[in-house]
């Protein structure tokens, strides 16, 4: 169990560190796809 709020804190802190961290490698390694060629043909139902 947690006795303090700094040890609290501390918990805190490491684990917005790691998310921070984990963020910074999957942007980092992004790779932006391009649109799919072809449509699906919902936009192009004959209106009345």
């Amino acid at each position: 169990m947690i006795d303090t709020i700094k040890e609290l804190r501390d918990r805190e802190i490491d684990l917005a560190r790691t998310a921070e961290s984990a963020y910074e490698r999957f942007v980092s390694h992004w790779q932006p796809r391009r649109p799919r060629s072809g449509s699906t043909g919902a936009a192009k139902e004959e209106r009345r």
